[in-house]
């Protein structure tokens, strides 16, 4: 496993350096073993809380096996009153047993207090390597210190966020989104809940998938979602606006005094969205309701036993029942496939945007 703990110690000066005598190292120790310097893009991690190292060590160990990367670490102690910036640097190598040969990457450790944070662009800027991708992961998504980091927007593919549990209510929502939209300006957005509410995105998309069940989509008036406590899920708020932008539906109005209503307009009709936080998790369950003249149904989706379980009702009758696998939370996953993506996510953009509440 990766450690960030350990390094060579080194002068900011003298990083590229130390790293080719490493290399070279690394190679007269391998002799008879071949050694492969591999680097598809450069992954910038920024974290304010050590407590995080072992996370971090964690999603590091499962990029390197699947992303071989130039990996920048900067950590700042908010509790140190320096503002010197110290190096480590080292070779991190896994064993590719279909080909006999360590593929290794390179790992830079910086660490300075808040008072070097400023400086930290300067430092990575020029250990980028040319011609490859450049994702910044902000562990501690403390993202609102993103215009200190200035002299990086440009060299900047794609920041990493998780914005899981970063809002309660939809006010807080508001200012969220309205942050995401206005960074994505400057740089692309990989947002690594997005990733992982994918397993409830297929399983409300499969409830339509039969052609005959496209008028259902049309004659939608109701979603109801049960969530665990406060004004607002952002696991429902994302499912909903995903749904809204897909459908072409528009954003009438919003009451949010006890519990969340949001208002659409759809082709046909008004939707009303309703967010009851009687529940145990941040998505328990989505139920649709869909109406005709004639029939009314019910769609629901709910989280149970490390599945989403899925059921269509006509009336009180169970006409369909399925379950997919419940969206794993495993952060290296969910870094790694992110990386795997080589463009910003439009229907993600679209979300956030159909959600601009012109109240406000």
């Amino acid at each position: 496993m990766n450690n960030l703990t350990i390094g060579t110690p080194v002068a900011l000066r003298d990083i590229e350096k130390k790293l080719t005598s490493l290399w070279q190292e690394s190679a007269d120790k391998e002799a008879g073993k071949p050694v492969i310097r591999a680097s598809t893009i450069n992954f910038i991690v920024l974290s304010h809380h050590p407590d995080q190292v072992e996370s971090i060590n964690r999603v590091v160990s499962e990029i390197s096996d699947h992303h071989p990367s130039r990996i920048i670490v900067a950590l700042v102690d908010p509790d140190s009153s320096s503002a010197d910036i110290s190096a480590r640097i080292s070779l991190q190598c896994n064993l590719n047993v279909a080909m006999n040969k360590q593929i290794c990457f390179e790992q830079v450790v910086l660490e300075t207090g808040p008072g070097g944070f400023a400086k930290l662009s300067g430092i990575i800027l020029p250990l980028l390597l040319p011609d490859l991708p450049v994702f910044l992961w902000m562990a501690d998504n403390q993202f609102e210190l993103i215009d200190d980091l200035h002299p990086l927007h440009g060299a900047i593919d794609r920041l990493l966020i998780e914005s899981s549990g970063m809002v309660d209510d939809w006010s807080a929502f508001q200012r969220y989104r309205k942050q995401l939209l206005d960074i994505n300006e400057r740089m692309g957005i990989s947002d690594l809940h997005w990733g992982y509410l994918t397993e409830w995105r297929e399983a409300l998309a499969q409830f339509f998938d039969q052609p005959a069940r496209q008028d259902w989509l049309e004659n939608i008036r109701e979603i109801t979602l049960l969530h665990k406590s406060g004004g607002a899920s952002i696991d429902g708020l994302f499912l909903v606006a995903w749904m809204a932008s897909r459908l072409g539906w528009t954003l009438n109005s919003v009451s949010d005094r006890e519990k969340l209503l949001i208002k659409f307009t759809s082709a046909k009709q008004k939707v009303d969205v309703r967010f009851d936080n009687q529940g145990n998790r941040p998505l328990d369950r989505v139920v649709i309701h869909s109406d005709d003249k004639e029939r009314s149904m019910h769609f629901t989706a709910e989280f149970k036993d490390d599945h989403i379980v899925m059921e269509v009702r006509q009336g009180e009758k169970i006409i369909e029942s399925g379950m997919v696998a419940a969206p794993s939370d495993e952060l290296g996953a969910l870094v790694c496939h992110e990386l795997d993506l080589l463009k910003n996510d439009r229907i993600y953009l679209a979300m956030l945007n159909i959600l601009e509440n012109h109240n406000d």
